[in-house]
């Protein structure tokens, strides 16, 4: 009879501990606002940059959180930065760079 009811009080017990939602809670709204709105505000910033703002305004959350967060949402995570060029000859001005050529060049 002692067993049975120390069983029945250990399952109460362990039923009653365990969490709602069990695994990892989900990120705060204010968070998720926050980066949605950056990423609106700033188009060109990939999801490191974003996550460097955060971590300067003293937010702490993982780039890896930015990163699922504009993925959730249907964003590129990883944009171009807007000061590398795509085209290498945006850098030249337009004009071609000067070919390399083989061969001795006199030093006169």
């Amino acid at each position: 009879m002692l067993r049975w009811h120390r069983d029945l009080l250990r399952r109460r017990h362990a039923r009653a501990s365990r969490p709602e939602r069990p695994g990892r809670p989900r990120t705060l709204r204010s968070i998720r606002a926050l980066v949605l709105w950056l990423v609106q505000e700033n188009p060109s910033w990939g999801y490191r940059r974003i996550h460097g703002e955060l971590a300067t305004l003293g937010i702490k959350v993982a780039a890896s959180t930015v990163w699922n967060i504009l993925h959730d949402v249907g964003t590129d995570p990883a944009r171009a930065s807007p000061s590398v060029p795509e085209d290498p000859a945006d850098t030249r001005g337009g004009s071609r760079a000067p070919q390399l050529t083989r061969g001795r060049t006199s030093s006169r």
